[in-house]
């Protein structure tokens, strides 16, 4: 019996001694595993575009999930990359097991939306998050400059916007740069003073219209100021007037002129202080002909953009002659170019804003003889004629030019005052063009023929808008002293076209007509 109990004594021994290490080797296993899988990141912070490796630390192969692929996507692999901004969970999946990381993706942003900075004094702008090359750009370097790394330098007082350009996307910094050293604002007595001896008006055989020296001897001014114009004569505060030399450039869509004039002058200065609603702003100009009218206002809308172009509207005071004159700041800057008004309304009236005299091309000046001569070569596009059946001088009168008539694209353009002659058979039709720079009331009237056989009457008389569109047509019934009046329609600035239209139930032959326009 003791040896039998002694057998089992050593099995139960042999069998304790021998289950003891198996157990505790498989608990330190799986506390092992456990301690060694890990996620590298539970949180991470991710621009746009880019992206980030998030790793499990000592398995091979997990499943990776966004939970929203919108904001962030993950591969296979665990490579997170941003797509837009917002916040999101990537899980990695092992087994049973859920390790999460929580990620946050920002815009890409530059580091500064505005900045103020004094004159000669040096600042940095970045696009926070940018990795591809940054392309920086001034809108004025006359104001700041920029360096390729993104250096702002501040050169003189004004209002710039600085530009940095990235994988196809723009991001803008409005840069106010200031001078201390800068004269403060003047008064309105101060202001005349000093740009009233700069601020010139200009006569032409057509019109009377104001300009300002804004460089040694260069003067700026509409170009409907001078347009057909046959003689042209700059004249000083004092008086003096002086032949116009040439003209350096001009653009008639931008309705901009400048014209070199030989005499010494002081010019003004241009705008530096950027232009705000609210601000005092003063015109000078020969109002009527009324000449170094003086007038003052405010700005009422600092941008306002009219067929591509920006105007400043303001309720300073200008009428006819005003044209070409300069619109200042309290610092006597130009800031603007008085160009027109809309008379139907109360104080609406239009500069062009300053900025726009850069569009202007100055690489093809031609003499003032040459501009003339033009003017009198293409007669209005016409055929000038005198005769005293003509109801206006040999300067009132155009004829239709056939070869141009036909098409919008290459009618002849016609001014206010000038009568038109032309003729149509059966089934024609006539353009005209002519340009409304401020608001008015175009009136079309004309007088028949002297022949019993014609009948005014047998025409339609349109006027299309520059799209084609009719803005009034009628036929002509008033008559008055022989002089129908065919209609008329108040208009806004822009480009227009008079169509003529024979009827054709009661025109078979050609047939004249003549026509005039006033506004």
């Amino acid at each position: 019996m003791n040896r039998i109990r002694r057998l089992l004594t050593t099995i139960l021994l042999s069998i304790s001694l021998t289950l003891v290490p198996v157990s505790a080797s498989l608990i330190n296993s799986e506390q092992v595993e456990a301690a060694a899988v890990k996620l590298n990141k539970t949180s991470i912070s991710l621009y746009t575009g880019d992206t980030y490796n998030l790793k499990l630390s000592g398995v091979s192969k997990a499943k990776w999930s966004s939970g929203n692929k919108k904001i962030a996507t993950v591969s296979a692999q665990g490579k997170i990359t941003g797509v837009k901004s917002g916040t999101t969970t990537i899980t990695a999946t092992l087994g049973t097991k859920k390790y999460k990381c929580s990620v946050t993706i920002k815009n890409l942003v530059i580091s500064s939306k505005t900045l103020k900075m004094q004159v000669n004094t040096t600042k940095k702008l970045s696009i926070n998050g940018a990795k591809g090359t940054i392309t920086w750009k001034s809108a004025d370097t006359n104001i700041a400059t920029i360096s390729s790394s993104g250096a702002v330098k501040a050169k003189s007082a004004g209002v710039v916007v600085i530009t940095g350009k990235t994988n196809n996307k723009s991001y803008t910094c409005k840069v106010t740069v200031i001078d201390k050293n800068a004269s403060a604002k003047l008064t309105a007595e101060e202001v005349y003073a000093k740009c009233s001896p700069s601020t010139v008006q200009i006569n032409t055989n057509e019109a009377i219209g104001s300009g300002f020296f804004l460089d040694n001897n260069r003067v700026i001014t509409n170009y409907h100021v001078i347009e057909g114009a046959t003689s042209i004569k700059v004249q000083l505060q004092n008086g003096k007037t002086y032949d116009l030399e040439k003209i350096l450039g001009y653009d008639k869509d931008l309705d901009l002129a400048i014209l070199s004039v030989p005499v010494p002058n002081e010019p003004l200065k241009t705008n530096k202080h950027g232009v705000s609603i609210g601000e005092t702003v003063y015109a000078i100009g020969s109002s009527l002909g009324f000449t170094d009218t003086f007038t003052n206002g405010i700005v009422t809308n600092a941008s306002r953009i009219i067929q591509n172009e920006e105007f400043i509207q303001t309720n300073a005071a200008i009428t006819h002659g005003n044209s070409g004159g300069p619109l200042l700041n309290a610092y006597g800057e130009v800031m603007g170019i008085n160009t027109m008004q809309y008379v139907d309304g109360q104080n609406l009236n239009f500069a062009i804003n300053i900025n726009q005299l850069s569009k202007v091309n100055v690489d093809k000046p031609i003499s003032a003889q040459a501009f003339y001569d033009s003017n009198k070569a293409s007669d209005n596009s016409g055929t000038k004629v005198s005769g005293e059946d003509n109801p206006g001088n040999d300067s009132d009168i155009m004829y239709e030019d056939t070869t141009k008539s036909k098409s919008p694209d290459t009618c002849q353009s016609v001014s206010s005052g000038i009568y038109v002659y032309g003729s149509l058979a059966h089934n024609d039709l006539d353009y005209y063009k002519f340009t409304v720079t401020s608001s008015a009331t175009v009136y079309l009237a004309g007088l028949p023929e002297l022949k019993a056989t014609d009948d005014i009457s047998d025409y339609y008389f349109a006027i299309l808008d520059s799209n084609g569109e009719v803005t009034a047509a009628a036929q002509p019934q008033t008559v008055d002293n022989g002089q129908l009046l065919f209609l008329s329609e108040t208009l806004q600035p822009g480009t227009y076209y008079v169509a003529v239209l024979a009827d054709p139930d009661k025109i078979i032959n050609e047939t004249p007509y003549i026509f005039t326009l006033s506004y």
